[in-house]
């Protein structure tokens, strides 16, 4: 395996491999293998360099959390950690267009030419990956219902469509009972007539991406507003205090020289 992304003959798009095609690939089996050997693998470096210095790494913690939650079917996955494009609603000063459309119109501004068209190009390949045309939904389809955990990202998923349609789907045909959602979000948005969809779920964690309050908060996350955050994180809260066998949330933020 050359990189940390998977890939197929040299290829790392979902747009020229299918989901289903990445899943079944010769990498990801030879990942599989050396983890269930408890054995080292150059692409799980950071969990291991954890482990190192006995730090509580990811691996062990999805490790015992997710014991308890799958199951030995290796025919598809049975945890989702879904990025769906960069879609967002602010410019966070630790952010770019990677994962951010708010950076966008500034990042080409202070660009040379042949780094506008980088740019272009890499804001291009994302849209096309998360376009309706994909086979990716296709496949996201087929597997909903086996489903037992999603990771939510972006951009912000708070106002991804698609993110949404997942969720009314798995609450339609009744799989939400037995699964699990997990969001990042920056607290901007909170939609009230989603809420019943989220009181479906067997499990809600919503974690906040906040690094710092007030002034502080406003300068690291332009142009979010404290005010309206902080009120939204009271109503998730609210959410949390109605159901908390089945609602957690928290917040999880990002170290930096700028706070």
């Amino acid at each position: 395996m050359s990189s940390d992304r998977l890939e197929i003959n040299g290829n790392k798009s979902i747009n020229d491999y299918s989901l289903e095609d990445f899943w079944n690939c010769d990498q990801i089996n030879e990942v599989r293998d050396a983890l269930n050997n408890n054995e080292y693998h150059p692409n799980c470096k950071l969990c291991w360099t954890e482990e190192k210095i006995e730090r509580n790494s990811k691996r062990v913690r999805d490790n015992k959390e997710h014991d308890k939650l799958l199951d030995n079917d290796l025919s598809q996955p049975q945890i989702l950690d879904l990025n769906l494009g960069n879609k967002c609603n602010i410019a966070c000063r630790t952010c770019g267009t990677h994962s951010s459309t708010g950076w966008l119109e500034e990042e080409i501004f202070f660009s040379n030419d042949w780094e506008k068209n980088e740019i272009r190009k890499r804001t291009d390949h994302t849209s096309k990956c998360f376009s309706k045309k994909n086979s990716i939904w296709n496949t996201l389809d087929k597997w909903q219902p086996k489903v037992k955990h999603f990771d939510f990202y972006g951009g912000e998923p708070m106002i991804i469509q698609e993110q949404w349609d997942l969720i009314e789907k798995s609450v339609d045909k009744g799989y939400a009972k037995h699964q699990r959602v997990h969001y990042n979000t920056n607290g901007t948005v909170f939609r009230t007539e989603y809420l019943q969809w989220l009181k479906e779920f067997g499990w809600v964690d919503i974690q906040f991406s906040i690094d710092g309050i007030k002034d502080r908060f406003e300068f690291m996350r332009y142009p979010a507003k404290w005010k309206r955050v902080f009120n939204n994180i009271k109503k998730y809260m609210a959410l949390r205090d109605e159901q908390p066998e089945t609602v957690s949330a928290g917040v999880c933020l990002t170290i930096s020289n700028f706070n």
